[in-house]
């Protein structure tokens, strides 16, 4: 019941329901630190999750000093979402008592449930939506390059299957998932000027661009956005399951596939290795957003990779 407390005051993994945080619980194990101890080391993957119970813990990414974690804070969790390579340092600066996950035994849950995996994918796209508000520059600077797949449409069911492929989540979907995927998408044409949402609309639709490009604007300074080929236009809010918050208007003739959350979702519930490359690709772009904030002296008052309480 001690660690189930712990855990509940977590942002994502926290908000799990009973039975699955009763879950998790069970499997955490506790861990004491003495000061000097090392619980991450920068160059090594994470392979677990410490939330910090009592204790200081010192956090660093090379001459970077991201932090420090205090109780209710979880070490390395968006690093490990991310399946970072790089890890970060994370050096206990007073006696730490810790609750740690193992790696291993998260993605053993995350494979086996797909409502926990589903859970992790929508809070931590609702994160990285917080952070886009919050410091849209460091977001954008942030955002994975997309590359124009290079189709003319119309799109065949092979060439369909073959432009999804192209994008990162999908590079590991087999053939019968991307068929699949595919033939539940709709082609669509659109003129200059067309309206393809605005701010408020439910965020149900998925819009992955084929040909054109797409001007996004919203009342938060320094927003700017312009996806173009291969971008997934409004994936974000579709997985997280809020409203969209920008406004998205064709800046040229614009050619997309478009389809619902539940399509996306039917094939990561048939797919946990593309649902996990999917979560892993959100996961990176917080990571290094923040990481952008860090670097300007700057401190984001949200702070999905250590889930929790941290101090400047």
């Amino acid at each position: 019941m001690e660690r189930l407390l712990h855990l509940r005051t977590l942002p994502v993994i926290g908000t799990l329901g009973p039975e699955d945080l009763g879950l998790v619980a069970e499997q955490a194990r506790t861990r004491v630190f003495e000061t000097g101890d090392r619980l991450l080391r920068q160059g090594e993957p994470i392979a677990a999750v410490h939330i910090v119970v009592e204790g200081r813990v010192h956090l660093q990414r090379g001459d970077q000093v991201l932090g420090h974690a205090t109780p209710g804070a979880g070490v390395g969790g968006l690093g490990y979402l991310a399946r970072d390579p790089n890890g970060i340092d994370a050096v206990a600066e007073t006696d730490v008592v810790a609750l740690e996950l193992d790696g291993d035994m998260l993605d053993e849950i995350l494979e086996d449930r797909f409502r926990v995996l589903q859970h992790v994918l929508r809070e931590t796209s609702r994160g990285l939506i917080d952070l886009w508000h919050e410091a849209p520059r460091e977001c954008l600077a942030a955002q994975v390059p997309m590359r124009a797949p290079g189709f003319k449409s119309p799109l065949d069911l092979v060439q369909r299957m073959l432009f999804l492929r192209e994008g990162l989540p999908f590079i590991r979907a087999s053939a019968s998932a991307l068929a699949d995927l595919s033939r539940g998408l709709v082609e669509l044409r659109f003129e200059p000027g067309t309206v393809l949402f605005r701010r408020g609309e439910p965020g149900r639709q998925v819009q992955m661009l084929v040909e054109g490009r797409v001007a996004c604007s919203s009342p938060i300074e320094g927003f700017g956005l312009q996806p173009g080929p291969g971008y997934p236009l409004g994936g974000l809010e579709a997985v997280a399951g809020v409203p969209r918050w920008y406004d998205a208007v064709c800046e040229t003739p614009v050619v997309a596939l478009s389809g619902n959350a539940e399509i996306l979702f039917d094939l990561f519930e048939d797919n946990s290795d593309v649902a996990l490359a999917y979560l892993a690709q959100i996961a990176r772009v917080q990571l290094d957003a923040l990481e952008r904030i860090a670097a300007a002296g700057r401190e984001s008052s949200l702070l999905p990779f250590f889930g929790g309480n941290l101090e400047a």
